[in-house]
């Protein structure tokens, strides 16, 4: 067992860092950098993140191929209560009252680890990691990252899989609200002069189509709110929609589903509409089929004694962000099981592959480099 590693990712879990609120856990992680020798930064991403800080980035070795790692640092937790994080059997749970924080403190810990080992070995090409904020609400950090050198290729440590499954694919997500307005009026005396913005979202619900189609996109109506009392014709009424596609198109296409949808519900009810796009909540379709960034996963993943395959993941994911940027990019995925609940974990051996796979990326970079 990597004692030093399992202790690090112990650590960090024991620290809170909800989204928005990641400032103890990035200092902590940049003291122990500069304890290691390594330098780092913090960019200026945090008010347009919406953080109380910027996301870390740290820079080791120099020449070519640049490859950029990035791993999140916050997590789903309130912060109230600290996590107590239990190894046992060779594997890492919390004690059942919180989540364990693996999403995504095993990717950071990992990194970290990695890095610093990377750092000790001579001619080591450019490696940064960016230890990014606001990943579970909106990607905010990895947005506004503040990269300024040429990146080669850029991995993005995260994802419940087993290492050795690289994200390829993965959805493109847009949420917005559909905001009704209809018109009051007393529900015994005069219904007739009102308009039920309610019986308007109802109509809209019923002409769409929800779940996942034949080409992977998903629609769903997460949520409906609207009225005052109850007797009142409702003057107001949202829906929460969230549509994802695997391309634009599919995405615009469910857009133009639901205002249709809506165009029909107000023209029979009397009620109008707008669209608002929920901040913060959209992500771009992402796909990778660059040949040399497979190439340089699958054989680091051959070295590690690993099984490689590509993964079409059902949800969106931050190396879309990076993607949307111009970066070349793979999802690295870092194992652990029902993250997002009390009863998530990762086996330390997962731990120990995903820093092994990251280091064997950087070595695989450097012998393929040219002189």
């Amino acid at each position: 067992m990597d004692k030093k590693l399992v202790g690090r990712f112990c650590d960090l879990v024991r620290i809170p860092s909800p989204s928005g609120k990641e400032r103890d856990v990035v200092l902590h992680l940049q003291k122990l950098l500069k304890k290691e020798g390594i330098s780092s930064r913090i960019d200026g991403s945090a008010m347009k993140a919406e953080s109380n800080t910027g996301n870390l980035i740290a820079k080791i070795g120099s020449g070519g191929p640049t490859i950029l790692f990035t791993a999140h640092t916050d997590t789903v937790e309130d912060g109230k209560r600290m996590v107590n994080p239990i190894v046992k059997n060779g594997r890492i749970s919390s004690d059942g009252k919180t989540i364990l924080g693996s999403d995504d403190k095993a990717g950071v810990a990992a990194l970290v680890e990695a890095l610093i080992e990377l750092n000790k070995m001579k001619n080591t090409p450019t490696v940064i990691a960016a230890f990014v904020t606001r990943e579970e609400t909106g990607f905010g950090g990895v947005r506004n990252l503040d990269i300024k050198e040429k990146v080669d290729y850029a991995f993005d440590v995260d994802g419940s899989e087993p290492p050795g499954q690289f994200i390829n694919q993965a959805l493109g997500c847009f949420c917005f609200e559909v905001q009704i307005t209809g018109k009051e009026a007393h529900s015994a005396r005069n219904p007739d002069k009102g308009a039920s913005a309610i019986k308007a979202a109802g109509v809209i619900v019923s002409k769409l189509k929800f779940g996942r189609d034949s080409h992977g996109g998903t629609l769903n109506v997460g949520m409906i709110s609207g009225g005052k009392v109850f007797n009142v014709v409702a003057g107001s009424a949202t829906l929460s929609v969230e549509v994802r596609g695997y391309d634009q198109k599919t995405v615009d296409k469910k857009v133009a589903e639901v205002r249709s949808a809506s165009d029909a519900a107000c023209k029979l009810t009397g009620c109008s509409y707008r669209i608002v796009e929920v901040k913060g909540m959209k992500a771009p379709a992402f796909v990778t089929t660059d040949k040399k960034i497979i190439e340089l996963a699958r054989k680091s993943t051959a070295a590690c004694g690993l099984r490689f395959s590509l993964l079409k993941l059902l949800a969106s994911v931050q190396a879309s962000e990076l993607s949307s940027q111009g970066y070349t990019v793979l999802g690295l995925c870092k194992g652990g099981q029902g993250p997002h609940s009390t009863k998530e974990s990762i086996s330390v051996k997962e731990l120990e592959q995903t820093k092994a796979l990251i280091m064997e990326i950087v070595k695989q970079a450097k012998v393929s480099r040219k002189p």
